[in-house]
């Protein structure tokens, strides 16, 4: 899976938005897990998967603040 860029994020629905979210999260906890018992075929895909994780907290927290100031 390529590198997920914010504008794509921006586009999906917010549901969308979370499962995908809840996805990333599974899948940073198994590679922790596979990390610690040192099983990590592509040590990059922890970073990457974190750096995901972040790009849609930091969608979700532009859109919460941008959906106040529309008033």
């Amino acid at each position: 899976m390529g590198r997920i860029k914010a504008k794509q994020v921006r586009e999906m629905d917010e549901k969308d938005r979370k499962e995908r979210l809840q996805e990333l999260r599974t899948e940073l906890r198994n590679l922790k897990m596979g990390s610690s018992a040192g099983h990590v075929d592509d040590p990059g895909r922890l970073r990457e998967t974190r750096r995901a994780i972040a790009r849609f907290l930091t969608v979700e927290r532009e859109l919460a603040g941008n959906a106040g100031k529309k008033r």
